[in-house]
Formats: C-alpha cells, sequence, structure tokens
C-alpha cells in the first residue's frame, strides 16, 4: 500500500535560538481552566421614556470538537427593571440567544449575565487525508460556502489571490495554512474600521479581528473549504508558551468582544483558528457564543423607539482554575506575527488503484476502530473533570457554609457590643448637637452679613474696571489662540514635510517624526443604523505597564538625528510618583544595559501633572540633553517610581515590528518575555 507522508511540523526546522525566533510554535499540551463570567450590560435611558425596546443578546455555547470542548456551569441572568417579556431563541445556525422585551420604560435597564465556562484546549498532533481541492461537502457543511455581503468569496480580486495562494497545494491543510499566514502577515489591526466586509479588508489591508476573520473565510470558501465567522469573549490574562528555559513567548488580548473563524476538514471536523493568535485550536481564554456565515449572524443586536438608549458593557472573568502544561516540538518560519499551532501531520489518501477492497476495509474499519476508542477515552475524560469540578465545588459550598455561620456568629457579638457603645454616644452626641446647632446658626447669620458687604464691595469694584482693561484680557485670549493654531500649523508642517522628504538623503535639520503612532482615543462597541443598535466586536488593548513587569519596545533609525522627545499613547488611572523612559540601543535582541551600550534617559514627569481623563492620549517625554540616534535598532523601555497606575496602548499582531521587538521582564534586565503585539509610540527630532 502507498503512503505519500506530509509532516509539515517536521519540514520546519527546530528552534536554533539566538536573536530571534520562528513565527509558528508547533506545540503540545493542554490549557484546561474554569472561569466566573460576569457580563453586564446597561442602557441609558436618558431622554425619555422609549415606548418599546427589545435587546437580543448572545448565550455562552457548550461544544466539543478535536481540539476544544467548552461547557457551561450555573448560568444566571438578572434583568432590571423587570421586562414584558424574556425567552430563549435559537437560530438556524444552533446559536441561543435571549431575547428581552420591554414597553414604555423609562428607566436605566441593566442585565447581569453569569456563569461558569469550562474550556479545555488540547494540543496534541492530528492526522488529515483530505485532499485538496476537498470536493463535495455535506449541504449542512456546504452552507458555508456561500457567499455575503461581507464575505465576497465571488469578488474577482478574492478569486484570484485564493487561487494564487494555493496553487500548488498537494492537501487541504496545505491550502488552510498558506491562506491564514498570507492573512497574518498583510492585514494590520486597527479599530474602528469603517467597514468590516472582506474586499474593503483586502483592499486597505486594514481592520480589526471580524476584517481579519472576513477576509480569510472569503478565501477559503472560494477554492471549495467550508469556514464560519465565531463570536465570542475574550479574556486579558495571558498565557505563557516556554521556549527555553530562559525565554517565553507571552500569549494575550483585550479583554471584551472578539471574531475568530471555524474551518471544516472532512476527517476532522469543524477546527478553531484565531487569525491573530493560533490554529486547529483556540486557547482557554477564548469563550464560544455564537457562529454564522458572517458577523450579522453572531453579534447582539437592539431595536427600540422613538430613540435607541445608549449601550455599555462591562466583561469580567475570574479564573477558578488554570491548568496550562505546554511545550514546543518544532517550529515553522511564517507568518511574520508569532502564531501557535499543533502539530499535524496531512497524509495523502488511500489510493484505490493500489490496495485490494480487502486492504481498504481493513483500513477503514482500523480507522473507525480507532476514532471509536478516541471518543470514549474523551467521553471518560470529560465525565471524570466533571465530577472531579463538581465534587469540588460541593466541598467549596460547605467550606464557605461554615465560614459564613462563623462569621455571622462574631458578627452578631460584635454588633451587640456596639450598640450598647452606639446608645452611649448617641447621648453624648445629642447635646454636642444642640450645641453645635445654636453656633451654626449664629456662624450663619454673621457669614450672611459678611457676604452682602463683600457683594456689595465687588460691584463697586467691577463697576471701576475700565474699558482698556477689558480689550486687554480680549487681546491676550486672542494671541493664545493664536499662539495654539501656529503650534498645530507646525506640527501639520512637519507631517507634510515628512510625507515629502526622500528617506537616507534628508538635509540637516530636517524635521524627523516616525513610529507605530496609530490608534484611537476611544474604542466604540457598538453602532446604530435606524432604529437599530449591533455589539462590535472590538475592545480597547493595552498592558497595565506599572506592575512587577518592565515593558520595552524596539524601533530602527534610517537617518542619523538628534532627539528630541518619545511619546507614548497612555491613560493614567491615578496613584503617585513620577513616569519615564530609557532610551538604549540594541543588544543582541533585547535592550542593551547601561554602561555597555549608549542611551538616554528623559525628563522624570510628576504623576501630578499628568491629567486623568477618558480613553488614551499622547504623553511626551523629553530628553535632558542634546542625544545622537545612529542608523540603527534601539528600544524605548518604559519605567516609574511610586504608586504610579498607567496603562499603555498596543495593537494586536505585529503592525510595526519583527516577532520579537517587544518584550517584558521581571527581573530587570533578562528581557525574557516575548509579546506578541506592538506597543503605540513616536520618535521625533531632527537630521543631522
Amino acid at each position: 500500500m502507498r503512503r505519500i507522508i506530509i509532516l509539515f511540523a517536521l519540514l520546519c526546522t527546530i528552534f536554533s535560538f539566538s536573536t530571534a525566533f520562528a513565527k509558528t510554535l508547533m506545540l503540545e499540551g493542554k490549557l484546561n481552566s474554569s472561569i466566573a463570567m460576569s457580563q453586564n450590560m446597561d442602557f441609558s435611558v436618558n431622554q425619555g421614556t422609549v415606548q418599546s425596546f427589545v435587546f437580543k443578546f448572545a448565550l455562552p455555547a457548550e461544544f466539543q470538537s478535536k481540539s476544544v470542548s467548552q461547557s457551561v456551569d450555573s448560568q444566571r441572568i438578572n434583568i432590571k427593571p423587570n421586562p414584558s417579556s424574556s425567552n430563549v431563541e435559537t437560530d438556524k445556525f444552533g446559536n441561543r440567544y435571549q431575547k428581552v422585551t420591554w414597553n414604555n420604560i423609562d428607566s436605566d435597564i441593566n442585565i447581569s449575565l453569569q456563569y461558569i465556562a469550562n474550556v479545555q484546549s488540547v494540543l496534541s498532533a492530528m492526522e488529515s487525508r483530505t485532499p485538496f481541492p476537498i470536493g463535495k461537502v455535506s449541504a449542512a457543511d456546504a452552507v458555508f460556502l456561500k457567499p455575503t455581503e461581507l464575505v465576497q468569496s465571488n469578488s474577482p480580486a478574492i478569486a484570484a489571490l485564493a487561487r494564487k495562494l494555493t496553487a500548488g497545494s498537494q492537501n487541504e491543510y496545505e491550502a488552510v495554512t498558506s491562506i491564514t499566514n498570507h492573512v497574518a502577515d498583510i492585514i494590520k489591526y486597527t479599530f474602528n474600521p469603517p467597514q468590516y466586509d472582506a474586499s474593503y479588508t483586502l483592499e486597505t489591508k486594514s481592520g480589526n479581528c471580524q476584517n481579519f476573520a472576513h477576509l480569510s473565510i472569503a478565501l477559503l470558501r472560494n477554492v471549495g473549504i467550508p469556514a464560519r465567522i465565531v463570536g465570542g469573549i475574550t479574556l486579558k490574562d495571558t498565557w505563557k508558551v516556554p521556549i527555553d528555559n530562559r525565554n517565553s513567548i507571552v500569549q494575550g488580548m483585550g479583554q471584551g468582544g472578539h471574531a475568530w473563524m471555524e474551518i471544516y476538514f472532512p476527517d476532522l471536523g469543524w477546527l478553531p483558528y484565531d487569525p491573530q493568535q493560533t490554529r486547529q485550536f483556540t486557547s482557554s481564554r477564548h469563550i464560544k457564543q455564537t457562529h454564522g456565515l458572517d458577523s450579522r449572524d453572531i453579534n447582539d443586536t437592539w431595536r427600540g423607539s422613538p430613540y435607541l438608549p445608549p449601550y455599555s458593557e462591562r466583561i469580567d472573568g475570574l479564573f477558578k482554575n488554570d491548568d496550562i502544561k505546554l511545550k514546543v516540538k518544532s517550529s515553522g518560519k511564517d507568518p511574520r506575527p508569532y502564531i501557535i499551532s499543533n502539530l499535524v501531520s496531512a497524509k495523502a489518501p488511500l489510493d484505490e488503484s493500489d490496495n485490494t477492497t480487502e486492504e481498504l476495509e481493513r483500513a477503514v474499519v482500523e480507522r473507525q476502530k480507532k476514532e471509536k476508542e478516541r471518543a470514549g477515552k474523551e467521553k471518560i475524560q470529560q465525565e471524570r473533570i466533571k465530577k472531579e469540578r463538581l465534587e469540588a465545588e460541593r466541598v467549596a459550598r460547605l467550606k464557605a457554609e461554615e465560614e459564613r455561620k462563623a462569621v455571622e456568629k462574631v458578627e452578631k457579638e460584635r454588633l451587640a457590643r456596639e450598640r450598647v457603645e452606639a446608645d452611649r454616644i448617641a447621648k453624648l452626641k445629642a447635646a454636642e448637637e444642640r450645641k453645635a446647632r445654636e453656633q451654626a446658626e449664629q456662624e450663619r447669620l454673621d457669614f450672611e452679613k459678611s457676604e452682602k458687604e463683600r457683594i456689595a464691595r465687588d460691584k463697586s469694584d467691577k463697576a471701576r474696571i475700565s474699558a482698556t482693561k477689558l480689550k486687554e484680557r480680549e487681546k491676550r485670549e486672542k494671541d493664545r489662540i493664536a499662539r495654539l493654531k501656529a503650534q498645530e500649523a507646525e506640527e501639520a508642517a512637519t507631517v507634510a514635510a515628512l510625507k515629502k522628504v526622500k528617506p537616507k538623503k534628508l538635509p540637516s535639520g530636517t524635521p524627523i517624526l516616525f513610529g507605530n503612532m496609530e490608534f484611537p482615543n476611544l474604542v466604540n462597541n457598538f453602532n446604530v443604523k435606524g432604529d437599530t443598535g449591533t455589539r462590535i466586536l472590538d475592545k480597547e488593548t493595552s498592558e497595565y505597564v506599572t506592575s512587577k513587569y518592565i515593558y520595552s519596545q524596539a524601533f530602527v533609525v534610517k537617518n542619523q538625528m538628534s532627539l528630541d522627545k518619545v511619546s507614548l499613547a497612555m491613560r493614567k488611572f491615578g496613584g503617585d510618583g513620577s513616569v519615564y523612559v530609557d532610551i538604549v540601543q540594541d543588544d543582541g535582541g533585547k535592550p542593551g544595559l547601561p554602561g555597555k551600550v549608549e542611551g538616554i534617559r528623559s525628563n522624570f514627569i510628576d504623576l501630578e501633572k499628568v491629567s486623568k481623563k477618558p480613553g488614551y492620549y499622547w504623553i511626551d517625554f523629553f530628553m535632558p540633553t542634546k542625544f545622537t540616534l545612529k542608523p540603527g535598532k534601539y528600544w524605548v523601555v518604559f519605567r516609574y517610581s511610586g504608586e504610579a497606575i498607567m496603562n499603555w496602548f498596543f495593537i494586536p499582531g505585529k503592525p510595526y515590528s519583527d516577532g520579537d521587538d517587544t518584550r517584558s521582564t521581571a527581573k530587570g534586565y533578562e528581557w525574557e518575555d516575548i509579546l506578541n503585539y506592538d506597543f503605540v509610540f513616536k520618535v521625533a527630532g531632527k537630521a543631522l
């Protein structure tokens, strides 16, 4: 019997760790997590009575695939105020939604959805014998080959690209890998895109998670591979992939709504893919809610009249259990961002011309037997895990009940003592308050008298203000506005000059401005069209950089320049102390140590002078002296003192730098963690 075996993971070289690592990591192991989820959805009824309001929101799914399983326990829904009706609806794809209706509502609406999500991701070797093209599929799966307004799989541009990417593919796995790698390489993650469809994404090479999924799905459907979009939630808790004894890849995403996809393999079933992060599986930070042809099938929606109340959402996830055991088995060189995968063995289908009927039948029976054994083992494993979880919850409840009773006893005794003491204090206070009231009344009368006298004096003073002084004030205000406009014009001229000049031939003194500079002040989480609102699967992506870790971002200088300032897109949440940055040369793919490489420390910024306001904004770090950046690679290292609480905005994927060019460290200098995103920053100076 002839077999052509292509083990894709083994075609790739094993890691040779130096200054850069491979881009696709083939792992073995598992992520097994139990998360207490809380979704709070609010509508602000702030323009009078809403006569009719309907809200339909997705419920968490329960499913099991070859790589990921998800179950849900202890689901509870609390709705305020009481609705006219509330019921569960199941759509044509099997998605479950809660549909809630109110009539003549004049108070704010709050929906609280709580549940325990048990998510297990198993990364083990898979074998696929599906050829390419994959041939005919069942009617149920063929539904996910249809083009839609958002997934234009019949577009000439998409068809041409799909044919180019899959030319020469011998099996489905090769075709899928070629398409998903290409999308990861060419699309830059952007927030608040004006459109989400595949054609727009291909044309602009930009978009959010919905754009990534729609373009990938359109390319797959065009070449006959069923694919569907998935809607759900991602959690901000990171997970690490150890790549050697010293370094790890840190995988993380923002917390909130997210879209990914599932791809159909006839011999493996539906496998989850996150175009920005994983292949053949998703992590236990992904909680699935829905799937469909495009994002219109998976999003929460609401309708109301005579107006739509503004929507807001808060998502929290508390990990009750988080068991992660992963190890790298091999690696691949594509795509540019880091992608996590499992081992896949793609084998040619059995060739009937080279096998007798008896051999074919034996092979089929053997595969069926193995599949049955695997399914049986998985079922036993799932039952064991569920029993263990239920037992642990029972023990925890008993312990909590005992602790509650003990706390109640202590609390009753404390309250009794406090009541006696309160009675005594109350008598003393009554006498003191009577005296205080008499004194306060006298003070009030004295204040009213002095206030009347002050008002009389103020009126006299205002009457004496001359017209000349008023004109001087107006002139100062006009001068201030003129200066602001001049500054804006200067910045605009700087940007315009940068667009016109040619690199590597900059005259001395030419302004230089570069970096990963695009970010939103605020991330939209819904949009409105007519009388219908739709939740957007997007979320804020930022890192809490005043934690135990130190964070850094690399950049490359092409023209020798004098450094004026480095700006970071940040947000202050509170605290005190100061913040500053170090600019240091690269040393072997990591920030160099002071004294070993050239560098400079910025001026310190007192946190009291940083505004606390919504959204993200530029914070400028100026240099204390002149410092020359020579052509080459540098790092901006964010540092702080005191109790500062600040976030630094980042863009998922690697839209700006190489895969290893965003790092963190808990040890001060080793920079052992590689991050799968780029921070938002800009470097300003003048050419030398």
